[in-house]
């Protein structure tokens, strides 16, 4: 993993005054409440058409969609788990363009239940979500 990406990242986010109190902000908010409950099409709503959702993981960054019918498709999947997966936003900056996230998520486990957490990157373009960028997660 690229911890200098990372650490920039982070040390942006923690130094932020002003943590998330414009209309971007609200709209990954948003999102993530929409995620929480698993509804892929508010979800969708709030992004464009040829959104796309990047991980970055070491060296490398994959695409793991590049639309909005693939991400419905990956989002169908990921919710149909028998327990899904949980997220809330600890730090959230606006920086032009983006909205720079530390997402704190929860998943159940036989030894109960478990957190880790990652920084994320929405792009937008005009009021929706372009672009995600979610870096590999770390202990919290």
């Amino acid at each position: 993993m690229n911890w200098k990406i990372l650490a920039t990242l982070i040390l942006f986010v923690s130094l932020a005054a002003q943590a998330g109190s414009g209309s971007r902000a609200d709209v990954v908010r948003q999102f993530v409440e929409h995620y929480n409950s698993a509804d892929t099409e508010a979800m969708l709503l709030l992004c464009t058409e040829d959104v796309q959702w990047l991980s970055i993981l070491d060296n490398t960054v994959s695409v793991e969609t590049e639309n909005s019918q693939a991400l419905r498709e990956a989002l169908t999947a990921h919710f149909s788990r028998p327990v899904p997966a949980r997220s809330e936003l600890t730090e959230t900056v606006e920086a032009g363009s983006k909205v720079i996230t530390v997402e704190k998520a929860f998943r159940q486990t036989d030894a109960g239940e478990k957190s880790q957490c990652s920084v994320a990157v929405y792009e937008f373009n005009e009021n929706k979500i372009s672009h995600v960028w979610y870096f590999d997660s770390y202990e919290c």
